[in-house]
This record gives C-alpha cells, structure tokens and sequence, in this order.
C-alpha cells in the first residue's frame, strides 16, 4: 500500500489541484480530453514501473500488490475535480460515498474467508462502478464528448500541473520521513505508539486538505467581487480550528488515544498532545499558504513548503536520534512553527501586489 500510495501520486502528478482551479475558471472539452490522455500515460508508465520493480528488485513475487495497482487503470476516469471545480461537492461527497458503501458490502461478503487477495479485486469492482457512473453523469452534465486534444494543450496542462505535482511530493515527503527515520531508532513498540499518534494526526491533516479542496474553486477566483471576504471567511474558520485543537490537545489528547487505542497506548499520550499543538499549527500555515496556491502562486507556495519539508527532515536528524519518539513529534511541531511567519509573509506580500 506504501508502494501503491507514491505511485498513485505520481500517476495523478498535479492534475487533480491543477483541474479543479482551471474548471473553475472554464470548462473545455479540449482540457478535460487532456488531462484524460496525460493520465492514461502517466498510468502506463507507473504500471510499467511497479511490474518491473515487483519483479527485479523486490525480494519476493508481490501479488496483492499488482492487483492493487490494476485500479490505477480507472484513474483516467475519475473526474472528482470537474465536479469540485464546478462548486458542485455533493457529487463528489455521494460518488465517494457509494464507492466507500459499495466496498464495504464487497468485503463484508468474504468476511469469513481468508482470500486477502480479493481484497483489491473487489475494491476495483466497487470503483468501476463508481468512477464509471459518474464519468457518464459528468458527461451529460458539462456536455462533455472526448476529443484528441492539441499538442498546444498537453503541453500547458504539464507545464502547470509540474508545480503542483511538486508540492504534493514535498507534503508526502513532509508526512512520511519522520516515521522511516523512526524505523531505523527505535523499537517497535516506541514505532507502534507513534505511528497510532500519527494515524489521528494524520485523519486531521487529511481533513484540513479537504476543507481546502472545498474551497479551492472559489478562493482561485481572484477577481470575484466577493474574493476577500471569501479568503477571510477561510481564513478565520482555520484559525477558529486551530484555538479548538490546542484545547484538545491540552484537556482531551489523553482520552482521544486511550478511546481509540486502549490502555496499552499510554505511552502514545505526550506524543499525541504534541501532534495536536503541531495540526493547530498546520491550520494557521494552511490559512496562509494555500490561498497562494488557489490563485496559481505555484512558486510561492513551492517555496514555503520546501522550507518548511528541509527545516522539518533537517530537526527530525537532530532530535530522534536523541529523543526518539517525542523528537519527531517536536520536529513536526517546530517546522510548523517556523513556518507560520514565512506563510504570512507571502500570502502578505503576494495579497499587496495583486492590489
């Protein structure tokens, strides 16, 4: 699944954000059929790769693995952007949800066998269905009818996606290298209590992403008349998230790891606190970075998050080795800390500009 998750980033490299902010804007046939054709060859050489890497480098023939990947072949048909780029989120909410549904009634049927490798058979099912369903609503909705989209055409559509697909490198590198450098020091018990800390921070951090993703449409509306008071209404909402997650962080964390996990993660507690501090703090950069990347400030953005992923990787060697577990909390918490002046500072100037 690890494997699965860099590949299926870089199978989609930047469209996704990319489509949303451009259907926004207009829909065209010509870039809808673009993005379609560039993600069948991403797909192809993404598939290309996993077969070659399953069969000369991993050690051992990994089945399940190329079954999950053969649901990367439905990615050219996922057109959950158009739906969000269209203002239109109750489409995406209800294809994310009867596929979710449509998966768990699946599984839910081979419970009691032992056919793991089913598993990924049955989630492409459950996604077909979906993805397919709503690629012909789509259709009807935009008056959409695919056309061979200009050479003029891919070549804008690399060339703006390339930053944004970037950006999600740095987040994935940024959300994944304190718990790889954890495996090398620490045991796996001390992995264990932090990678359940991680797994709520992380259930947060995704959450924050889709609250962006729900906005993103209007905030890259730049000359709307209604943009400010849009991006302040975003902006004050993060904040207002961020005042309660320090108060759970403070009052709850204790509770929320123990409910979740049981008494034998108790050890996981002031791991768990710090995560919350750090995801309050997460809420203030995303308050202020990703308004730059809503209105096309690729470059801006690029920036912050590389030295906020370089401040971050740059502390986890300094403190993990010495205080393992509570080092990389207090290194996610630091670089998010440090961060929150340079966001401002953009977001600052960049708003000054366009004035």
């Amino acid at each position: 699944m690890a494997i699965y998750t860099y590949v299926y980033m870089m199978a989609n490299f930047g469209f996704e954000t990319h489509g949303i902010r451009t259907i926004a804007q207009q829909v065209s046939n010509n870039f809808i059929s673009g993005i379609l054709v560039l993600r069948l060859v991403y797909v192809s050489i993404s598939l290309a790769v996993i077969i070659l890497l399953n069969t000369f480098i991993l050690p051992k023939f990994n089945s399940l693995l190329m079954l999950q990947s053969a649901s990367l072949l439905l990615l050219p048909f996922n057109v959950q952007y158009i739906f969000r780029g269209l203002n239109k989120a109750k489409y995406d909410g209800l294809s994310r949800t009867i596929q979710a549904g449509l998966f768990f009634l699946l599984v839910y049927s081979i419970l009691e066998t032992d056919k793991i490798l089913l598993l990924p058979v049955l989630w492409f099912i459950a996604s077909a269905a979906t993805l397919l369903s709503f690629y012909i609503l789509m259709t009807k909705m935009v008056s959409y009818t695919f056309t061979v989209p200009s050479f003029s055409s891919i070549k804008t559509i690399l060339r703006d996606s390339f930053p944004v697909g970037i950006a999600s490198a740095l987040i994935l590198l940024y959300l994944n290298f304190d718990t790889i450098l954890l495996g090398f020091y620490v045991d796996n018990a001390s992995l264990g209590f932090y990678s359940a800390a991680f797994k709520i921070y992380y259930f947060g951090y995704s959450f924050l992403t889709l609250y962006y993703i729900a906005f993103l449409p209007s905030l890259s509306k730049k000359d709307d008349d209604r943009y400010d008071m849009i991006r302040n209404s975003y902006i004050r909402l993060l904040f207002l998230l961020a005042s309660v997650l320090v108060l759970i962080g403070i009052f709850l964390s204790e509770y929320v790891i123990l409910f979740l996990f049981g008494e034998h993660y108790h050890e996981a507690n002031p791991v768990m606190m710090i995560l919350f501090f750090s995801l309050a703090a997460a809420c203030i950069n995303f308050a202020f970075m990703n308004p730059l990347q809503a209105i096309g400030k690729d470059a801006l953005f690029n920036r912050i998050l590389a030295f906020r992923t370089v401040f971050f990787v740059l502390f986890c060697f300094i403190m993990i080795p010495t205080y393992g577990i509570m080092g990389a909390a207090y290194s996610t918490f630091i670089a998010e800390i440090v961060t929150i002046p340079v966001s401002a500072y953009f977001l600052k100037n960049a708003s000054t500009r366009h004035v």
